[in-house]
């Protein structure tokens, strides 16, 4: 068994120090320092409020959606941030290269990732045409994220799979709730 953590940790290790170290330039760096903001909590919440407020029933059924989503999918993140407590890459290895540092101590799992995951999920059930478009944002994401040092493959991999179990029981037994409530 630790065979196998050590082979995920040195695979973890290699594949941010790719992203992180080879990979730089400015052009690139400023686009991720945007493409990352797209999972952040202030763009989330926001999106969901704007589509809430929408006069149309199934947009307003669509942000609620996308809310409760992330509520679910950010209480387990940052429940286990705080119970694993792994610290961030770009302060735990030597050879990093930090773009944008965040203030938050803990790595595991990806608040970002998790959210863009969490809106790709909700809009890619409502508007099933455009899914390729919205998982290719929510990949960006998530790769923006080790390449800004700020977490390594394995905390953006869980941050996808919290928002698809979360997404999951919501789409089973929330949606359909809502879908009659609010249609």
């Amino acid at each position: 068994m630790s065979s196998v953590v050590n082979i995920v940790k040195r695979a973890d290790v290699a594949v941010f120090s790719f992203f992180n170290c080879k990979i730089h330039g400015r052009k690139l760096s400023a686009f991720m320092s945007m493409v990352t903001e797209l999972g952040s909590l202030v763009f989330s919440i926001l999106a969901s409020m704007v589509l809430i407020v929408q006069p149309h029933k199934a947009i307003r059924l669509i942000g609620i959606t996308m809310a409760i989503s992330l509520l679910l999918s950010q209480m387990v993140v940052q429940s286990l941030k705080r119970i694993v407590n792994r610290e961030r890459p770009y302060k735990a290895l030597e050879k990093s290269n930090p773009v944008k540092p965040t203030k938050c101590a803990y790595s595991f799992p990806s608040g970002h990732t998790s959210s863009a995951f969490c809106i790709a999920l909700v809009l890619s059930y409502f508007i099933p045409v455009l899914s390729v478009i919205f998982f290719a944002f929510a990949f960006l994401v998530g790769l923006s994220r080790i390449y800004l040092g700020c977490h390594y493959p394995t905390d953006v991999l869980i941050g996808g799979v919290i928002s698809f179990v979360s997404f999951s029981m919501i789409s089973e037994f929330v949606v359909p709730v809502l879908q009659r409530i609010i249609l």
